[in-house]
């Protein structure tokens, strides 16, 4: 019924045919919902079966709700079949996927709800089937990374958390932990950065300032790419996605290199990324443009290229989470440091230009603004007000969307 695939009339036939040729007792199982609006269906049946999700109700439904959500359908679903036998058919959370609502995937949100309902189970009297047993990958494919981490075991066949005692949410945050300052290393020195000579009285304090704001900003590109890295094991369903994850990934950190480097260098070096359509007119004649030579035109190239993938990618993203969201992730670790660093950039002093922002008047980054932004709001009205993650992800889309349509301040000198 939930699907459409039978009629109330046909499957009342269907469950008659089934009965005729078993002595076994004969139950239907529907979300809790469907059985409110086909009653008559339970003078077929021998018992009664609903599934009561939380996670996947019309209206998500919080952790904390959860429990007293499930008391109240049993009570309103045994009011209703108060002769039937009264079983749940599935019920469960995820431990991974996207927020709906208040309604927040985590392993130690699965954990909870897993010790809460069985002792209510209890309480209320009635049988129930926890989904799942197993992980199962593949539902993946039908109901994005959400589908296949119901289970109380993973794909591996290892427990995933237990009955009693603490959970924690990422068992190998160490290892995130070490990786991401072993990566926040890696961009220090990449950047060329130096820890200032205390034997240096002129401008130490700056000096110092910046190192420390470096190693800040190092350190959390390096966990947010570690981080990545974990989430492309989770999202990705095939050949194409990874390929595509992992070409997103590489964006990432090369922007983190090249910012790095080029906020650790004086401003008159900097200069301005290239607009999106001299990229493009780069692209139809690449052998005919030295890429990889250092003067002003490749290096603004090289950039506006860097940013122009980003700033793309985003368009698509956000405009698939504001007309198809039900089974897409918010890639917020995916696109945090291009967002962050180019709204950075933007505001930061260029060769040739003042330091006071300005819209830009190209209309490929119009367009590309206007997507964004257009987008993000898009998805914070259909998300509504008590997603966290949606806000977030929101929040990084304005940012970006900023960061495509401002641009330092044109002066009279510059030639670009």
């Amino acid at each position: 019924l939930l699907r459409r695939e039978q009629s109330p009339e046909n499957l009342r036939k269907l469950i008659r045919e089934v009965k005729a040729r078993t002595d076994k007792p004969v139950t239907y199982a529907d979300v809790w919902e469907f059985w409110m609006k086909n009653r008559d269906l339970a003078d077929e049946v021998d018992f009664v079966t609903v599934h009561i999700l939380p996670y996947w109700e019309d209206e998500p439904v919080s952790i904390d709700d959860a429990m007293a959500h499930l008391r109240r359908i049993i009570d309103e679903v045994k009011a209703a079949f108060p002769n039937k036998p009264i079983m749940i058919g599935e019920t469960g959370w995820p431990s991974e996927g996207r927020t709906r609502g208040p309604a927040v995937p985590s392993l130690v949100n699965q954990a909870s709800f897993i010790r809460d309902f069985i002792p209510l189970a209890r309480n209320l009297g009635v049988d129930y089937n926890l989904i799942e047993a197993f992980d199962q990958p593949w539902k993946r494919v039908q109901e994005g990374t959400v589908g296949g981490h119901w289970g109380l075991v993973d794909e591996y066949r290892e427990q995933k958390f237990p009955l009693t005692g603490p959970v924690v949410e990422m068992p190998n945050w160490h290892w995130l932990a070490a990786g991401g300052i072993l990566v926040a290393g890696l961009l220090m020195i990449a950047a060329g950065r130096r820890i200032p000579d205390h034997e240096i009285d002129e401008h130490l304090g700056r000096e110092i300032a910046g190192w420390v704001s470096a190693v800040t900003a190092a350190q959390l590109a390096g966990a947010t790419l570690l981080l990545s890295i974990d989430h492309l094991s989770l999202v990705n369903r095939g050949p194409v996605e990874w390929a595509i994850g992992i070409g997103l990934w590489l964006v990432s950190a090369v922007t983190a290199v090249v910012l790095a480097r080029r906020w650790a260098g004086p401003a008159e070096a900097r200069i301005q990324p290239a607009p999106v359509i001299e990229v493009l007119r780069a692209l139809r004649r690449p052998l005919g443009i030295d890429w990889l030579g250092v003067g002003d035109d490749p290096r603004g190239l090289r950039l506006g290229l860097l940013k122009g993938l980003a700033a793309v990618a985003v368009a698509i993203a956000m405009i698939g989470l504001a007309l198809d969201p039900r089974y897409r992730d918010f890639p917020i670790v995916t696109f945090l440091i291009p967002a962050i660093g180019w709204a950075v950039d933007a505001l930061m002093p260029v060769a040739g230009r003042a330091r006071t922002p300005r819209l830009r008047l190209k209309i490929e980054e119009a367009l590309l603004a206007l997507m964004i932004g257009g987008g993000a709001l898009a998805v914070a009205i259909g998300e509504g007000p008590e997603n966290g993650e949606a806000h977030l992800w929101v929040l990084i889309g304005l940012v970006f969307a900023a960061a495509v349509a401002v641009a330092p301040r044109r002066s009279q000198s510059d030639s670009v």
